[in-house]
């Protein structure tokens, strides 16, 4: 991947059918490049449709009440509204995805989904 003079190299992608839709798991030679490529590439726009880049948890399954449903956001370009909230949240350790609503003129619906890998990292992030 290359985007704004950062180049992350030495990944691997895997596919991943579901339905009729194919999501692609990407591993990083280092934390440093998966962080890199987090922020870097989330949201950032191919023809009409939006990369969303999100960590697998550590423990392989989530418990009730590590994500948090943040609502009444103003309605900006996606990319502009994911640093916002990165920049926000990413003071809490092992914040595992930002999701974005989208509508289908590519502006933001005002909620988005903030993921920890646990209950106490989202307890922080309020």
């Amino acid at each position: 991947f290359v985007k704004k003079n950062t180049q992350i190299s030495n990944f691997d992608i895997k596919p991943i059918q579901a339905g009729n839709q194919t999501s692609f798991q990407i591993s990083f030679a280092s934390e440093a490049d998966a962080s890199q490529a987090f922020f870097d590439l989330n949201y950032w726009k191919i023809g009409d449709r939006y990369l969303i880049f999100g960590r697998v948890s550590t423990r392989g399954s989530l418990l009730i009440g590590t994500n948090l449903n943040v609502s009444n956001l103003p309605e900006k370009e996606p990319r502009v509204l994911f640093e916002e909230l990165y920049k926000l949240f990413n003071t809490v350790e092992s914040l595992l995805s930002i999701r974005i609503s989208i509508s289908h003129s590519s502006t933001t619906l005002g909620h988005a989904y903030i993921q920890f890998d646990n209950k106490t990292q989202a307890d922080k992030a309020l």
